[in-house]
C-alpha cells in the first residue's frame, strides 16, 4: 500500500507571526511563542508543512510569509492563498466541528479575542 502524503495546514498570520502586535516599524509582529519549535517538530514527525494566508493572493504577499519564514528560520515546504486538502488546519480563528450547536462558545471567544463587541445571543 502506498503511504499517503501527511500535510499540516498552518495560518500564517495570529498563528506562526503575532499580527495583533506588529514590530515598530514593520508591517508584521514576531513569530508566535512555540512557533519554530513545533514546526521542526511537525517536519520530524513526516508532516509536510504547508502555510496558507490570504496575503498569498499576490506574489509580493508570497515573497513576504517566505522572507519571513527564511528570516526567522521556521521550517515550511509551501505557501498557498488556498487550504490544502489536510490531516489537519491549524488556524486561530477556526472553530472544531461537532455539530452546529458546539460552535457558539468558541465562537464568542473568538470574537473577544479580535476585539469585537459579543453578538451572539445564544
Amino acid at each position: 500500500m502506498t503511504e499517503k502524503e501527511k500535510i499540516i495546514a498552518v495560518d500564517f498570520d495570529g498563528v506562526i507571526h503575532d499580527y495583533l502586535n506588529p514590530i515598530e516599524g514593520r508591517r508584521m509582529g514576531a513569530p508566535i511563542t512555540g512557533a519554530k519549535e513545533c514546526l521542526h517538530q511537525l517536519h520530524l514527525n513526516g508532516y509536510k508543512i504547508v502555510v496558507f494566508s490570504n496575503r498569498g493572493n499576490s506574489d509580493a504577499g508570497i515573497k513576504s510569509i517566505i522572507d519571513f519564514m527564511e528570516y526567522y528560520h521556521l521550517e515550511y515546504d509551501e505557501v498557498t492563498a488556498t487550504k490544502p486538502n489536510a490531516i489537519a488546519i491549524i488556524d486561530d480563528r477556526a472553530i472544531h466541528f461537532d455539530n452546529w450547536s458546539s460552535i457558539w462558545l468558541p465562537l464568542r471567544l473568538i470574537e473577544e479575542r479580535q476585539g469585537y463587541e459579543p453578538s451572539i445571543a445564544n
